[in-house]
């Protein structure tokens, strides 16, 4: 209880006058972010409300969890950044009221910066990355974002500040080469179209879904096939879904189908009442062994091969 008081006098910037660590070293908190109170040992955590106006401190207990409200007039001046780093988003997933009741029905302009997007190899089982976009995307008010490389992410970053919404954006773990096109974002220009082609149209989203397509390209030759870089996965480009529904669509993603990115696009055709050819490829509703990303992706089918496959089979039934 002390820690996540602690923790909530910290970001709202009061004065702590007394604060000491746990005897032992605690997991839960970053180090030196633990507060201890033990009457036997004479320690106590102590704090002053060091604004100019009163606060009001709420606390509640749900599913055995403790939150720390504090209230009171922000003075400080507005457009700050703040940056607070979580594992994963799937290893615990978070309250309604943390991500819903919090930040969204307020919509306040908070970025969750989501690592281990997709397949997540070495990091373990219940680290899987698979769940987020099922989980985000059906949040109102809340846009979800996949950049291709880390060029794109400091680009998607600053689009997303200055929209002052909440938004979340997703990454996988490891290294992620730069993978060209360099096409800023922009209201009127959502998606990136990478290569262009008349027999079909990829539409990939996420940092690997884009580099393995831009690899399956010498796969399906004699093909030519459009490459979409579909960096938000919420909203969707519209403009560009109506331009390709008459090719035959795949859509491609790591993560599960699903609730999807995929779904997400075969929704929009559906509520539009447009008749489409669209294939998702995507990773099968099931838990994922412990593996290499690489040997993951190759047991979902999620590897350039497989979708090369998928997109010569869609082109073959023009």
């Amino acid at each position: 209880v002390s820690t996540t008081l602690y923790n909530a006098v910290l970001r709202a910037e009061l004065e702590v006058t007394e604060r000491h660590n746990h005897s032992m070293i605690v997991t839960y908190v970053d180090p030196s972010a633990d507060a201890a109170i033990a009457e036997s040992a004479g320690k106590d955590f102590q704090f002053v409300n060091n604004t100019d106006y009163p606060i009001y401190i709420e606390g509640r207990t749900e599913n055995k969890k403790i939150t720390f409200t504090i209230y009171g007039v922000e003075t400080r001046e507005s457009g700050r950044t703040v940056v607070y780093e979580s594992e994963v988003l799937e290893k615990t997933v978070p309250e309604n009221d943390q991500i819903v009741q919090d930040v969204c029905l307020s919509s306040l302009p908070v970025l969750f910066c989501v690592d281990r997007a997709g397949l997540v190899g070495g990091d373990g089982k219940t680290h899987q990355g698979l769940f987020d976009v099922a989980l985000l995307r059906g949040i109102p008010g809340l846009d979800v974002y996949a950049p291709k490389d880390a060029a794109e992410f400091a680009d998607i970053f600053d689009y997303a500040y200055a929209k002052g919404v909440p938004a979340a954006i997703r990454y996988p773990n490891g290294r992620i080469p730069p993978l060209g096109g360099g096409t800023r974002i922009a209201d009127d220009r959502l998606w990136e179209v990478l290569s262009e082609g008349e027999d079909g149209v990829v539409l990939a989203s996420g940092a690997r879904a884009v580099a393995r397509a831009l690899e399956a390209e010498k796969l399906w030759a004699p093909l030519r096939v459009t490459v979409v870089n579909c960096r938000t996965v919420k909203p969707l480009d519209g403009a560009l879904l109506e331009k390709f529904a008459s090719k035959p669509l795949v859509a491609f993603e790591e993560g599960y189908a699903s609730g999807g990115f995929g779904a997400a696009v075969a929704e929009f055709y559906a509520q539009r009442g447009i008749s489409v050819r669209l294939q998702i490829v995507g990773a099968e509703n099931k838990f994922v062994p412990h593996a290499t990303a690489l040997e993951q992706a190759e047991a979902l089918h999620l590897t350039a091969y497989d979708l090369a496959a998928a997109v010569k089979k869609m082109c073959a039934h023009r």
